[in-house]
């Protein structure tokens, strides 16, 4: 009898528990719903199947690591391009479709080179990448000892087989906890969300893609901004003060320096050498920022002698090792201004554009990039050219009648 009554009170505490646990449960398989209708927890091999199919689809994960380096990294090995454009997002405005034929084998792996150690690593584990070209961004904080160093250690990256955040419990966690710490109006955000849940966009992989219309292009992996943005003093201004109060508070990209470091440089000149050994042509530029971002880095204490030492030393060290290089650091240097740039620290599509005119000016790069001139020039002399977009279409004509790259897709 009394064995019974203390199995009676055993179910009755587990169901009082199951009750207990019930509506978490459901929130929780919920919200998982949702991570995977909207493709935010596909494994970056689902994402790489699915947008070889889909020509026209865009990548971007909104909660869960988006994962440049393991994105690109894959995409990269798997298409052996020849014309390969590496660096940080600073890169990821150059479109296939600015290349003319040679773009029908170029790749855009902005993203996956946040670091000069990233640079090392990539060399490292992909022995056998040896594209035609490389078309390579530095940025300034990849002299900044600490910058590479607090980059390299909070990264799986090094290792054999970087974790996939889609199959990491703690990703998921740390997803949850961002849609109700970091979300602002939770229930503004979740009505999107459910808008995803019941009628996922077609062709868009991840939440950012979902909801806001933006991501990596299948065709080349290029970054496509939401369509519905134009330039505007008022929106460079609100961008870039997210770039000025980062210099101002020394965080993230700007931490302080005292200057150029001679490791890193001589780091880079070792990847450089690496390349050259494979046979790799390595166009290098230093991308652009804003006036006011310059004129914040020329007054920032633990920054003006790092901003000196760059604007010099890398140039030398591509003329030393006989290199094309473009100093692009400044929208001035070529001629434009700010109304090119997106933000304080990223240009758009038509600066790349000019940038990309500068580098043919080069006969090394000419030779190299032969059918790249007709494009760009088609480009920058339509009318449907604007500050922020260029007029792509010829080119893009091209690769469809060629069949060798997936139609190019305009956002």
């Amino acid at each position: 009898m009394a064995s019974a009554n203390v199995n009676s009170l055993h179910r009755r505490f587990l169901l009082s528990i199951l009750v207990f646990c019930a509506p978490i449960l459901l929130l929780v398989s919920f919200e998982e719903l949702v991570f995977y209708r909207g493709g935010e927890t596909w494994t970056i091999e689902q994402v790489s199947r699915d947008q070889r199919s889909r020509a026209d689809s865009l990548f971007l994960r909104r909660l869960f690591d988006q994962q440049f380096y393991l994105y690109k990294f894959n995409e990269v090995r798997r298409r052996e391009p020849e014309v390969l454009a590496l660096g940080s997002s600073r890169v990821m405005q150059f479109r296939a479709a600015m290349f003319g034929a040679d773009g029908q084998s170029f790749y855009n792996a902005g993203g996956m080179i946040q670091c000069v150690g990233d640079l090392t690593l990539v060399l490292k584990q992909m022995p056998d990448l040896r594209p035609r070209v490389v078309i390579l961004g530095v940025d300034i904080w990849w002299l900044n000892n600490d910058w590479d160093k607090a980059n390299l250690d909070n990264s799986d990256r090094g290792s054999a087989h970087p974790t996939d955040a889609a199959i990491s419990w703690e990703a998921h966690l740390l997803a949850l906890r961002r849609i109700w710490l970091n979300e602002g109006d939770v229930f503004k955000s979740w009505k999107r969300y459910l808008e995803v849940l019941l009628s996922p966009r077609e062709n868009r992989v991840g939440l950012a893609a979902q909801l806001d219309n933006c991501g990596f292009r299948a065709t080349d992996g290029s970054y496509a901004f939401p369509p519905n943005e134009s330039p505007s003093p008022e929106s460079l201004e609100r961008l870039s003060a997210i770039h000025l109060r980062r210099i101002a508070e020394e965080d993230m990209q700007f931490l302080p320096s005292p200057g150029l470091s001679p490791r890193l440089l001589n780091e880079l000149r070792g990847d450089l050498l690496e390349l050259n050994r494979r046979g790799v042509l390595v166009i290098g530029f230093l991308p652009p920022f804003s006036s006011p971002v310059v004129r914040a880095l020329e007054g920032s204490k633990h920054q003006k002698d790092l901003w000196h030492q760059y604007a010099r030393e890398i140039p030398a060290l591509f003329a030393e090792l006989n290199l094309p290089c473009i100093d692009a650091s400044t929208s001035t240097n070529l001629g434009l201004d700010d109304r090119y740039m997106r933000d304080g620290v990223h240009a758009m599509e038509t600066f790349h554009l000019y940038l990309l005119r500068a580098m043919l000016d080069d006969p090394r790069v000419e030779r190299a990039l032969p059918t790249a001139r007709g494009s760009v020039t088609n480009a920058l002399a339509s009318h449907l050219t604007d500050a922020w977009h260029p007029d792509l279409s010829l080119s893009a004509g091209t690769f469809e009648r060629k069949g060798s790259v997936p139609g190019n897709v305009n956002f």
